[in-house]
């Protein structure tokens, strides 16, 4: 009775068929609302569905782009100091074992 529910499960599914499962449902969950996504921007807000995907492609297009530039200004490496930079590889030369 000590057996949790996650222990009994991983006794009789093995890893692979419990994370394609997983994969499965919310690629399912994804596509129903994806669905119902369109549908209340084509039928609530009488969008045209051509405009709504020539938006959703403008939006894909800046969010691909704007995502990368984002990233590297907010990389810390970046905003560091030449200082910084030199202390940390000191750190890391220091804490590697020798081989």
């Amino acid at each position: 009775m000590g057996r949790s529910v996650w222990g009994f499960w991983q006794g009789v599914f093995s890893t692979a068929v419990l994370y394609g499962s997983l994969a499965l449902f919310t690629s399912i969950l994804h596509n129903v609302f994806l669905l119902y996504y369109v549908e209340t921007f084509v039928s609530v807000y009488k969008i045209d569905k051509v405009s709504f995907w020539v938006g959703e492609t403008v939006f894909l297009i800046w969010n691909s782009l704007n995502d990368p530039l984002f990233g590297w200004l907010s990389d810390r490496s970046f905003l560091n100091t030449a200082e910084d930079n030199v202390s940390l590889q000191m750190k890391i030369r220091v804490d590697r074992p020798d081989n």
